[in-house]
């Protein structure tokens, strides 16, 4: 081979070798990769009791905000048909409540076919209890519940729970909640139910609940004044102290 081409050809590499771009050598990051768990680190310890989902927090838009409604991307279906399942009445019921009015709004008769909510505006000693559910905005959390519990304090319970206590619990929306939580178990409970049992509510505690001799109560300190009172989706229990849920 002519010396001159060999040398031409080896010049010819080099040049294309030096044209390529380098490779970039990876470097690691300066915290060494992303970090690992402590292989010693303990999880997080869970609260005794969660609220059930949908009973710590008012509705969005009676929280003050409003959703931000999605654009649904339209898919072409074919609408299935379907027949309602009827949903049975409920029971009705004699009640021997002094605190009911015999007949009309109110009435046993009358709260039958009403639900919880609605139900508990027409009782005047439930009043208390009925504001609260309105400045909570939970008429239609209690009234689309299906098939619950709940213990309702009248008007003297908050009377013995005292002014100012009322009053700050009205103030705090968060500590309402709660409390609105507390009264209501699931399940139609019947006074059957209602015997040395613990009940799980809404609010994530539980009530502790004794019959002696027919007397119903309530965490050692709160008395069933009334028993069973049928609604359209409830079971309502008058009591006559306020129950503060545990923290």
């Amino acid at each position: 081979m002519d010396h001159r081409a060999f040398f031409s050809s080896i010049c010819l590499a080099a040049a294309l070798v030096s044209a390529s771009p380098p490779v970039p050598t990876p470097v690691p990051p300066p915290d060494g990769g992303s970090p690992q768990p402590w292989p010693d680190q303990e999880p997080s310890p869970e609260p005794d009791h969660e609220p059930e989902p949908g009973w710590d927090t008012p509705p969005p838009e009676e929280n003050g905000t409003t959703p931000v409604p999605e654009t649904p991307t339209p898919t072409p279906t074919t609408p299935t048909p379907t027949t309602p399942t009827p949903r049975p009445a409920p029971p009705r019921r004699a009640q021997t409540c002094d605190l009911l009015p015999s007949s009309g709004p109110g009435s046993s008769a009358a709260l039958a076919d009403q639900q919880v909510a609605t139900a508990l505006a027409d009782i005047p000693e439930a009043s208390t209890f009925v504001s609260a559910i309105e400045g909570a905005g939970f008429t239609a959390k209690f009234n689309d519940e299906n098939d619950i519990t709940v213990f309702v304090p009248v008007n003297k319970a908050f009377s013995k729970y005292g002014g100012s206590e009322t009053e700050e619990l009205f103030a705090n929306k968060e500590a309402l909640i709660s409390f609105l939580a507390y009264t209501v178990v699931n399940g139609r409970q019947t006074p059957a139910d209602l015997t040395d049992a613990s009940l799980r509510t809404k609010q994530g505690g539980d009530i502790e609940v004794k019959n002696v001799n027919g007397e119903i109560t309530l965490n050692g300190t709160a008395k069933v004044l009334c028993s069973n009172i049928q609604t359209a989706n409830a079971n309502v229990y008058l009591i006559d102290t306020v129950l503060p849920p545990p923290e």
